[in-house]
């Protein structure tokens, strides 16, 4: 297939986009490998400037490329650290981290809402626990330099 047809056909399945949840289908590409590796490498780029979130394989690939452990340790690690954050936080603990913050449990009281469909009847919402975030000075300090007339 000829690059200016895959192009042209990126180009269309660009168009329809709506959401970072890209569902790509390879079906209308020919089943040529190299055709294959050439939009999934475009893909992937799209995919990544799209995507305005850090996730837990992006901390692994950035701490990877900074060390010389190995993915699966780094990977291994990160999510060790994360289930000690969730046991502390469900055991009622708070989670301090020195210069990046502290998460907090705190409990929201039970109160009366309304139904938006029925505004006539009360819908009771029970009491429930919800974590708080708390940067650190640093994060803080990190965040007063965002500039926010881009956005």
């Amino acid at each position: 297939m000829a690059n200016r047809d895959v192009h042209s056909r990126i180009l269309l399945l660009l168009s329809n986009l709506s959401s970072v949840n890209l569902i790509f289908s390879f079906s209308i590409f020919d089943r040529d490998y190299r055709t294959y590796e050439y939009v999934n490498t475009i893909f992937n780029r799209i995919k990544a400037k799209m995507s305005n979130n850090l996730t837990k394989r992006d901390i692994v690939t950035k701490v990877y490329n900074k060390t010389n452990f190995s993915q699966k340790e780094i990977r291994e690690t990160v999510q060790l650290t994360l289930d000690c954050i969730q046991e502390a936080l469900i055991k009622g603990q708070n989670v301090e981290l020195r210069n990046f913050g502290v998460f907090e449990l705190q409990v929201r009281k039970a109160r009366i809402g309304r139904n938006p469909n029925k505004p006539e009847k009360d819908v009771i919402i029970p009491k429930r626990a919800v974590i708080k975030f708390k940067a650190g000075k640093e994060m803080r300090a990190g965040l007063n330099e965002i500039n926010l007339e881009d956005e």
